[in-house]
């Protein structure tokens, strides 16, 4: 989960065990208030981009069939394939920050193969600290006369962790 533009990076990793790809169906209906924000990219093992499937902004599921083309007609005992894609994030993520999604892969309709996966967040903690402007002794002028207290400057300083923007 990426807090600043409020998306999900979902990674599916397919290792075929030297069967071919072509003619799978890679499916994922999204998790309730998530839908695609970018396309899908297939990488090789080398996370050399092969294949970008365009998927319409703010659809709720896909299906993609591996072509009958090479490297997907290519049985390789050693091939690792990774499948990218982003969502938005639901929009109570910030109160049940945890949402599970699953990608099934079939063959003429008929699932083989299903995943589940997770993302979370968990804002990291904010460091404060309250120190006074300068280290004097108080004086009789730092006195308001009307309230009786003293006056004392002081500066807040909030250190938020790399990934919060406010």
């Amino acid at each position: 989960y990426d807090p600043k533009t409020k998306e999900i990076t979902w990674t599916i990793t397919i290792n075929p065990n030297g069967n071919k790809l072509a003619g799978l169906e890679l499916n994922d209906t999204l998790p309730t208030g998530t839908t695609m924000t970018g396309d899908i990219i297939i990488k090789n093992a080398n996370d050399t981009e092969i294949r970008r499937v365009t998927v319409a902004s703010g659809s709720t599921s896909f299906n993609y069939t591996f072509p009958d083309e090479s490297p997907f007609t290519d049985p390789n005992a050693n091939s690792k394939y990774t499948v990218t894609y982003t969502t938005t994030a639901p929009a109570d993520f910030a109160t049940n920050p945890t949402v599970s999604n699953t990608a099934t892969i079939s063959l003429h309709g008929t699932e083989k193969w299903k995943g589940t996966g997770s993302a979370g967040y968990t804002a990291g903690s904010r460091d404060v600290s309250k120190t006074t402007v300068n280290n004097s002794t108080l004086t009789s002028s730092d006195l308001d006369t009307t309230t009786g207290l003293f006056t004392l400057p002081w500066k807040l300083e909030v250190q938020l962790p790399d990934n919060e923007t406010s």
